[in-house]
């Protein structure tokens, strides 16, 4: 669900927010999509363990009015000492 922050003067949505997996949230202004991951979060390790993960959509998910998806993740890959 996307949460309208202002509208526009015909009351369409202009600027809208939302969350869109762990620590993935996205902003769409008009036409431009904007990303905010804080990468100071981490969520473990991945399924297979070589990354730690920051953020991910955990698949695609659609964002917007139109057919528009979006994939994501974000990591680190584990040290091996």
């Amino acid at each position: 669900m996307f949460l309208v922050i202002s509208n526009n003067y015909n009351g369409e949505k202009k600027v809208t927010t939302e969350e869109i997996g762990k620590n993935v949230k996205v902003t769409i202004d008009e036409n431009i999509l904007t990303i905010r991951i804080d990468l100071t979060k981490t969520f473990g390790k991945s399924g297979s363990g070589k990354s730690t993960i920051i953020a991910t959509t955990s698949g695609n998910k659609g964002i917007g009015k139109e057919d528009i998806k979006l994939g994501l993740n974000c990591y680190t890959p584990v040290k091996n000492d």
